[in-house]
């Protein structure tokens, strides 16, 4: 988890979640990303990702980030059923 902390923090990205996706071991989450960029120091324009998470033992095992949700979703098997409370839907 260290690791992975210092990486967020060393790649200059902001992620806020907007929804969630859970079963088993894998998570999606639907987030709005902004970077800053190293040559000038200035945010990027807020994009939508979605990153993938496998988590055991309460450890995560892996993370990839996809372009949309669909793909996560797609990637992982995980749908509409998979929302948790308050989120919007898997597209």
């Amino acid at each position: 988890m260290a690791t992975l902390r210092q990486w967020v923090e060393q790649s200059g990205v902001q992620l806020q979640p907007r929804r969630i996706f859970a079963r088993n071991d894998r998570i999606v989450v639907e987030q709005i990303a902004t970077w800053r960029v190293s040559e000038t120091g200035e945010m990027t324009d807020p994009d939508t990702v979605a990153t993938a998470f496998v988590v055991r033992d309460g450890l995560i095992h892996s993370v990839i980030r996809y372009p949309s949700l669909s793909d996560a979703c797609d990637a992982t098997g995980l749908g509409l059923a998979d929302e948790t409370p308050s989120s919007g839907q898997c597209l």
